[in-house]
């Protein structure tokens, strides 16, 4: 298993501790920058699988990747097995653990500024994407 936001072995993003900025590219593989700004010659045939890491494949059609009821996790609930949509759990934060809410609504998660995010289009800190000087 890979993480789809920092490329890093052995755990899912929603784990992950790293920078949300830290993310891989889709397409090469390599940090920095996000798939549509690739400038890689590199194909989707090429393209290594974020799952098993061997090009040829995507990761949803991965021969090496567990069953979706191992590793789909819900987003209202945080259990595995079943999507949202067919949730019929009550909503769970799995960044406070408490019941009632998710955790983009959690009352108790830190917020980040502005001046901690990074652009995604420049890589300095202090504004955004859409809101970046160099466009």
């Amino acid at each position: 298993m890979v993480c789809y936001r920092c490329g890093g072995v052995g755990h899912q993003s929603r784990e992950c501790t790293s920078a949300a900025d830290s993310a891989p590219c889709f397409r090469c593989g390599k940090p920095g920058h996000v798939a549509r700004e690739c400038v890689s010659t590199i194909t989707a045939e090429e393209a290594p699988c974020f799952y098993c890491q061997k090009p040829g494949h995507r990761a949803r059609e991965c021969p090496e990747a567990p069953p979706k009821s191992e590793t789909v996790i819900c987003y209202n609930c945080s259990q595995k097995g079943h999507i949202a949509s067919e949730c019929t759990n009550p909503a769970h934060c799995y960044l406070c653990n408490e019941d009632g809410h998710i955790g983009r609504s959690c009352p108790t998660a830190p917020k980040r500024s502005v001046a901690d995010k990074t652009c995604r289009k420049c890589g300095r800190k202090g504004h955004l994407r859409k809101d970046c000087p160099d466009a």
